[in-house]
């Protein structure tokens, strides 16, 4: 379970590059900082394995959870911004509203307020033709006067609406943030106690790396590994397997580091298939997967990983560890079938024009 720093950078060698394996072993060794060696008076790997285990669950549905507001935070960002373009449109109507009906009060004033139908008030008019095009004249003026007024009121309101809006969300935004700096303490804190412990016995975390790269290498060679049955799934294994070695970070999604669920969206994203953001997200949208094939995501409160098939995944498991395989062991009991998938064609080389995409 805790197979982890080397692991994946091994993985890479299981394209049949057998002779990086010693450069793997070092490159693992500079990947995790040294800290202080832990106060925890465990001694025993297997009773720090149980410990570093239940850390990364633990750290696995909080860094899940703040994916989660961090995703709302954003969202909440482009919605202010809308409603800041809003406010800013209805602001304008206003002014606008507010000088035309400057203007009518001024011809108002200047022909009269009485209604048009107060023939004395054209009694300017020296012809019977002139008085007409003046009562014409004030009907389009009064009521334009009263459409303008109607006009502002209604305007007026909405842009009372929309200001009120967006200070609600703002103040939403500004508790989200609050809530988003509380979670990443408890998530440094537990990011902090897995360190320790992979400081501890990194050496025997490293050989199991080794062990399980070396499991999936000789199931390769011995033509044990199911081949992907869609192109989706092939090319997101083919992107992930690119990545072998790559750091763990909480909140990642590329290129530099990743994250479970920011590694499984970017192998699919890669593919034109695009999931949510967080592992919780993902199994409400995604269907279950009675027979996990290679391409299905692999899946247990707070953690994600991309089954490839024969028992063995490929995941970003935690702290101080790498992009790696891992073996599916007791970890996980449900598996998730991404959507949208096509039929890769059959016959040899099916696979061969599986797409890779970009970061």
């Amino acid at each position: 379970m805790a197979r982890s720093v080397v692991q994946s950078h091994v993985d890479a060698c299981i394209t049949g590059k057998s002779w990086c394996l010693a450069l793997v072993l070092a490159l693992g060794l500079l990947l995790v900082p040294n800290l202080p060696a832990s106060a925890d008076p465990t001694t025993d790997f297997r009773d720090a394995q149980t410990r570093l285990e239940g850390l990364q669950r633990e750290s696995d549905v909080l860094v899940d959870l703040y994916n989660q507001v961090a995703d709302e935070v954003d969202s909440l960002t482009a919605t202010i911004a809308d409603s800041q373009a809003r406010v800013q449109e209805l602001q304008s109507w206003v002014d606008e509203n507010l000088v035309s009906i400057r203007r009518q009060a001024v011809e108002a004033y200047k022909y009269g307020a009485r209604p048009v139908r107060d023939a004395g008030m054209l009694a300017g008019a020296d012809d019977v033709n002139a008085y007409v095009r003046a009562r014409k004249y004030l009907d389009v003026v009064q009521g334009r006067s009263v459409d303008s007024v109607g006009e502002f009121r209604r305007t007026r309101e909405a842009l009372d609406v929309a200001l009120a809006r967006l200070s609600a969300e703002e103040a939403k935004k500004e508790r989200l943030l609050a809530d988003l700096a509380g979670r990443k303490v408890a998530i440094e804190a537990s990011i902090a106690e897995q360190q320790k412990i992979v400081d501890r016995f990194r050496t025997e975390l490293q050989r199991e790396a080794v062990e399980d790269a070396t499991a999936v290498q000789q199931l390769v060679a011995a033509g044990l590994m199911p081949a992907a049955t869609t192109q989706q799934a092939a090319g997101a294994i083919e992107w992930a397997q690119a990545r072998l070695g790559t750091p763990y970070c909480w909140g990642g999604t590329g290129p530099g580091c990743y994250d479970c669920s920011g590694l499984i969206q970017k192998a699919y994203a890669s593919v034109g298939v695009f999931l949510p953001r967080t592992s919780y997200q993902m199994k409400s949208a995604l269907p279950p997967s009675t027979e996990p094939a290679p391409g299905d995501i692999a899946w247990h409160p707070g953690h994600v990983g991309l089954y490839i098939g024969a028992g063995y995944t490929i995941e970003a498991p935690r702290t101080g560890d790498v992009v790696r395989y891992r073996a599916v062991a007791d970890r996980y009991s449900v598996f998730l079938r991404p959507v949208s998938v096509t039929a890769l064609p059959s016959g040899p080389g099916g696979g061969d024009g599986a797409s890779r995409g970009a970061e």
